[in-house]
């Protein structure tokens, strides 16, 4: 893995794009690349924490914001309840990591059913195979598209993302 990391950090370059896999999903790389002005898309693994600032974080009396009410965890299942089959929802600032160390945009999908049924049958087939543990909330994450990006909206769309990600 130590190689490979090395290999990814020779080869990139300003204003590159990465298109980061779900193995190559490591929070500390993402960060090196958003701080070398390189740009990513990622897909977001389940146990991801994802956090948005509170709007209304709470006060101690001095008026500094108490640590506990800075952030707002985001559900994304319940995110997503609203949506329609293929319906997507695009959220601009959203800190990724139990230590909310890297802002982007988070954009999620919520796939037919079609895609459903070949996601959850592609899931238990692992699951029976690789002996994994099938929880109720990899099941729920295995609905959905979810990509985090440092790239703006307005060079590439919530749509788009989904796209260029595909040609890795």
């Amino acid at each position: 893995m130590l190689s490979i990391l090395k290999t990814m950090k020779k080869y990139k370059d300003y204003k590159d794009l990465k298109l980061a896999d779900l193995g190559y999903f490591k929070i500390d790389y993402l960060k090196r690349l958003n701080k070398s002005w390189i740009s990513f898309i990622s897909k977001v693994k389940s146990n991801t924490s994802r956090y948005m600032k509170n709007p209304n974080p709470e006060k101690y009396k001095v008026g500094t914001i108490k640590k506990s009410s800075e952030y707002i965890k985001i559900d994304i299942i319940k995110l997503v309840e609203t949506l329609a089959a293929g319906e997507t929802i695009e959220l601009n600032d959203i800190y990724i990591g139990s230590k909310r160390e890297l802002k982007s945009r988070l954009i999620v999908t919520k796939l037919t059913e079609e895609n459903k049924v070949k996601r959850e049958n592609t899931l238990i087939e692992n699951v029976r195979t690789k002996n994994m543990i099938l929880r109720k909330s990899r099941i729920e994450f295995n609905r959905i598209n979810a990509y985090i990006t440092n790239v703006p909206s307005y060079i590439i769309t919530a749509n788009q993302v989904h796209e260029l990600y595909s040609l890795r």
